[in-house]
């Protein structure tokens, strides 16, 4: 499922983030940015069973990228 698509109903065992910002532009964008880190927190990850894992595959464009923030979440783990 895509960034901004519909994932109620679905549970899943394992989501693969593919490219969650397409370009530079899309990257430089604040609104763009918190559009994705919104949807993965309010999305996908209430979807996920427990014990899930996701998997972000993604060209770094930006410091605060999806990518960026999650390694920040990580801190020293």
């Amino acid at each position: 499922m895509g960034i901004g698509g519909v994932i109620t109903g679905l549970r899943a065992d394992l989501a693969l983030i593919d490219d969650p910002v397409k370009s530079r532009e899309e990257a430089d964008s604040e609104a763009r940015r918190e559009r994705v880190w919104a949807w993965f927190g309010d999305d996908l990850r209430t979807r996920l069973r427990p014990g899930a894992a996701i998997v972000v595959v993604q060209t770094r464009w930006h410091e605060d990228d999806l990518a960026g923030r999650l390694l920040q979440a990580q801190g020293d783990r």
